[in-house]
């Protein structure tokens, strides 16, 4: 079964629970589908998150699965800390940009893709769709 096919009336038109969008201005990472995680962790007390649209609560946090490309082969990566809020208004998952620099990783941004890098080695990498990353 897909995690489409297991959403329970969670996805709704136009949500996009398979893309990841690149964010430099976001603090975490974060994502508005309960059922792409493979734990969550209630926060107590729950944290609240400024964004472009006002103020947001995340309820939990918790560890998403990816398969990512690097090159020519596939991984498999567990990204982790990500918060779950529910009412986020972009109904796509962010990727925090500052996440990773706090992690000592770098990203490129170029005019067609991003890439993600570890000590000069790529990493990971994402292609921009629109104006989006």
């Amino acid at each position: 079964m897909s995690p489409l096919e297991r959403h329970d009336g969670e996805v709704r038109p136009g949500d996009e629970p398979t893309q990841w969008l690149v964010d430099s201005g976001t603090s975490n990472h974060f994502s508005p589908f309960k059922f792409l995680f493979l734990s969550l962790t209630p926060l107590d007390p729950p944290i609240n998150v400024l964004t472009g649209n006002g103020w947001i609560t995340a309820e939990s946090k918790g560890t998403i699965p990816l398969i990512i490309k690097v090159h020519n082969r596939v991984e498999y990566v567990h990204v982790e800390n990500v918060l779950y809020i529910p009412s986020q208004r972009t109904r796509v998952n962010l990727f925090s940009i500052v996440v990773l620099a706090e992690r000592g990783l770098h990203s490129d941004f170029g005019p067609v893709d991003v890439k993600f890098m570890n000590e000069g080695e790529i990493v990971a990498s994402g292609t921009k769709i629109g104006n989006c990353w």
